[in-house]
């Protein structure tokens, strides 16, 4: 069954869904973590130094992300003016929600390595295996080309 519901599609959706469950809060109560780190309680009082998807999702923000893959979330509150100083208070708690990103994005990538060399991947692991682990082949997932063509 080829098309809209085929079972690929299907288990494409659902893993989205599970990557929207944990990203989007994430990276909401990080910007909150970080503004309530730097002194402004106002997320916290909010609520939203939470894991919780039900406090930081938006409902066309969120089916934007299953269906298109780009989308977005509730605003997290904050009062600059409780900072010490405003403008490095702005700054670094905005970055928070990227970093939490980047983070996510290496954790993501440890686990699934991990996956693929312990055979959960689809394929046995062998002794030549441990370079691969950090990227070391083009051919298994993590290693590159480089453009002169030799594998790095």
């Amino acid at each position: 069954m080829n098309g809209l519901l085929s079972p690929a599609v299907i288990v494409q959706y659902l893993l989205r869904a599970v990557v929207v469950l944990i990203t989007i809060p994430f990276h909401e109560s990080a910007h909150a973590l970080a503004s309530h780190l730097l002194g402004d309680d106002t997320a916290v009082r909010a609520g939203r130094l939470s894991m919780n998807p039900l406090r930081h999702f938006d409902p066309l923000g969120a089916l934007c992300m299953l269906v298109g893959g780009v989308g977005w979330a509730k605003p997290v509150s904050i009062n600059p003016y409780n900072y010490k100083n405003p403008k490095v208070g702005m700054a670094l708690s905005a970055a928070a929600g990227p970093a939490s990103n980047l983070l996510l994005a290496w954790v993501s990538m440890i686990l699934y390595k991990l996956c693929w060399y312990s055979g959960l991947g689809g394929r046995r692991a062998h002794a030549d295996d441990v370079p691969i682990l950090y990227g070391s082949h083009e051919s298994e997932p993590g290693g590159f080309q480089s453009a002169a063509g030799a594998a790095v």
